[in-house]
């Protein structure tokens, strides 16, 4: 009982915190759309030097070159959130009571500084590894702002009863499966990417016509296994959807249902890609809707184990 009340003594709700996490949280989400449009267009090596463009902070008429424009603005609200991140951190550290609030905002703040770095190095060494850790680390660091988002807010603080025991131990490890497959597919998307291999199979929803491919490469192969890892996820979404109908949680019966509308949306954007030859506007909210489900996946598995979180 005693460790009971201790944690909810360090859980207080602070709108304005939880409002500006949100914030960054949505700055975040319009940096992942920026970065994705620099990789859609190729415009990563538009500027050629780090940590400064065209040897200034802010080199003029920068807008007036598509490539540069792009890339210039990427560095812009990357600095941003590098600065809205420190402020959070700084804010929570000093403020806040919860442990694990604390030690997110420190490794959120880890994370935007490692970002900055790995996107400095892509531009200094042209090394294409560089820029897919860079985009899985994108995705890891919008999670952990929405890890940050529930913990602040009123819906976890003020709970009225342990949802961890609505679920039984089959139903959490089906999201801990449906989250690891989603991560997985983040990889591999990424690799797909910076690889090239986003028109290995310029063919949807059949591969050539059929279901597999003629013949192999590292392209198809890659391309091939994103497709075919899609269809698990999908599968896998139903199967959690289904064993959570009775579910009497509502919080985690909406995440998801909403993470398999995305999911089916994500498939129709994959789709357009294809069928569009790699169109700016799908490829990159391709790239976006990642991210939403890689957290909506992640906030699912967080919700189903709060007491081990909490304790």
């Amino acid at each position: 009982m005693e460790n009971t009340d201790n944690i909810h003594e360090a859980l207080i709700y602070n709108v304005w915190l939880h409002r500006y996490i949100i914030l960054v949280l949505v700055v975040t989400g319009v940096l992942i759309y920026a970065g994705g449009l620099v990789t859609t267009i190729g415009a990563g090596l538009a500027v050629p030097d780090w940590p400064l463009s065209f040897g200034s902070l802010n080199p003029s008429g920068w807008w007036k070159q598509p490539m540069v424009r792009e890339e210039h603005g990427h560095r812009l609200i990357g600095a941003t959130v590098g600065l809205l991140t420190l402020m959070m951190t700084i804010w929570i550290v000093f403020k806040e009571k919860s442990r694990h609030v604390r030690l997110l905002s420190v490794l959120a703040l880890v994370m935007v500084i490692i970002q900055g770095i790995l996107g400095g190095l892509r531009v200094i060494d042209k090394n294409i590894y560089f820029a897919m850790v860079h985009a899985c680390l994108a995705q890891v660091f919008f999670c952990t702002l929405v890890t940050l988002m529930w913990f602040t807010s009123s819906l976890w603080i003020n709970r009225k009863n342990d949802p961890s025991e609505c679920f039984t131990k089959k139903e959490k490890r089906l999201a801990v499966i449906v989250f690891s497959l989603v991560v997985l597919q983040l990889i591999i998307g990424a690799i797909m990417r910076h690889s090239g291999a986003g028109l290995a199979i310029p063919t949807f929803p059949l591969i050539f016509g059929g279901i597999l491919p003629p013949h192999w490469n590292f392209s198809i192969c890659i391309h091939y296994s994103h497709r075919v890892l899609a269809l698990i996820i999908l599968i896998h979404v139903f199967i959690q959807w289904n064993s959570l109908r009775g579910q009497p949680f509502f919080i985690v019966r909406a995440l998801v249902h909403l993470t398999a509308c995305i999911i089916i949306f994500q498939t129709f954007l994959g789709g357009a890609i294809i069928l569009t030859g790699r169109s700016i506007v799908p490829t990159n909210l391709h790239v976006l809707t990642g991210a939403f489900i890689l957290a909506s996946t992640f906030s699912t598995l967080l919700w189903q184990n709060h007491e081990i979180i909490n304790s």
